[in-house]
């Protein structure tokens, strides 16, 4: 092997999961919709809103329809779900619809 030495990172614990905003029923988002509920989260990384999705406040979506993404950093995979189900749960009063929660692979 040639070149420089890199830093190794330390040990990696914990679990980052990917999570879609997910509407159970469809219908239309509230005018006002937005994700604030995610902003300032500590666990989370990122979100991925609506224009990645080609939707948002006032438009309709189909059940089944991802509508944004967030990225969620826990300890394990049960506490991101947890976490998760959580957040989305504040999501639904700020979007206006009922949404998905659950965790498929459990």
């Amino acid at each position: 092997m040639t070149g420089e030495p890199v830093d190794v990172p330390g040990e990696i614990t914990g679990c980052t999961a990917v999570f879609a905003v997910v509407p159970r029923d469809g219908g239309r988002l509230f005018g006002t919709a937005c994700l604030t509920p995610l902003d300032g989260q500590a666990d989370v990384l990122e979100v991925i809103g609506f224009d990645a999705y080609r939707t948002g406040p006032g438009e309709a979506v189909a059940p089944g329809q991802a509508v944004a993404r967030f990225i969620l950093r826990a300890a394990s995979r049960r506490a991101a779900v947890s976490r998760a189900e959580e957040l989305l749960g504040r999501l639904e009063g700020t979007l206006g619809i009922r949404l998905m929660t659950g965790d498929l692979d459990g």
